[in-house]
């Protein structure tokens, strides 16, 4: 009888619980035909910590724009946890990089 009782509370939070969620960083550089590998950066508690921490990333690259240069968001997926934007320098074309920020459980590398 005790067991069905402990089951029964325990079950709902067992349910709940939220694995850690770690940010992923790329870099890919096209005119070189290069392609970064994925890196972690940082792990948080929630799915949400790291959505938040993907936009601030994206935000601390566009606050380093300039006149020489241009950082431009290409995608952002909140549903699929991924952001892409590209940093190009506009003296120097051909340094064009392109930044990949994903956030995924633990335990799950970006492909």
């Amino acid at each position: 009888m005790y067991w069905l009782l402990i089951t029964l509370i325990l079950i709902p939070q067992i349910g709940s619980a939220e694995c850690a969620w770690v940010l992923w960083l790329a870099k890919d550089h096209p005119y070189l035909h290069r392609i970064g590998e994925w890196s972690p950066n940082d792990v948080f508690d929630t799915k949400t910590e790291c959505m938040e921490e993907m936009k601030k990333t994206y935000e601390l690259f566009k606050a380093g724009e300039s006149k020489d240069i241009k950082i431009v968001m290409d995608s952002i997926h909140s549903k699929k946890n991924r952001m892409k934007f590209r940093i190009t320098n506009l003296i120097e074309p051909l340094k064009e990089t392109v930044m990949k920020v994903e956030c995924w459980p633990s335990g799950v590398k970006p492909n």
